[in-house]
């Protein structure tokens, strides 16, 4: 019984492992970086910053970001998803995009929930945006950390 149980447990061990670290082949590498990226600099914004994420073409492989000044008026799902300038692909384009806010910037990453809240449910559509996993908003956080800016979630 107890050898069972250990092949059992190997098993099961091997099947988890082998499905945590299967490359999904659909996903396809981040899009390159906006022509323009490394000429753009950012200024302190008196209402800081709203970061926008969703997943790519519908999938989880690689999640979108848009980050915009803040103001006094709700954005569009159109202005947020159609920010090429500010937009990029990936966890690792955001670190670098956001490289580029002076310290103590204030950021705002609004998530579902805050949205359907804020822009009222059937009023207006907020699409697929949406946070992305949990180890994601943490690498986030830590970099911003790490960076001295001010980064709150809102779910």
């Amino acid at each position: 019984m107890n050898r069972f149980l250990a092949f059992a447990l190997i098993l099961s061990v091997t099947v988890l492992f082998a499905a945590c670290s299967k490359v999904n082949s659909s996903c396809k590498s981040p899009d390159p970086l906006p022509d323009n990226f490394n000429a753009i600099t950012l200024e302190s914004s008196l209402k800081g910053w709203e970061l926008y994420s969703w997943p790519s073409n519908g999938d989880n492989c690689d999640w979108r970001y848009t980050l915009i000044a803040g103001t006094n008026r709700i954005k569009t799902y159109n202005e947020v998803t159609s920010n090429t300038a500010l937009s990029v692909t990936g966890e690792q384009q955001l670190k670098l995009l956001l490289n580029k806010l002076p310290v103590n910037e204030d950021i705002l990453w609004v998530g579902k929930t805050w949205l359907t809240n804020v822009w009222g449910p059937g009023n207006i559509s907020h699409g697929n945006l949406k946070l992305p996993a949990a180890a994601v908003i943490d690498l986030i956080k830590q970099h911003c950390i790490q960076k001295g800016l001010n980064l709150t979630v809102a779910q």
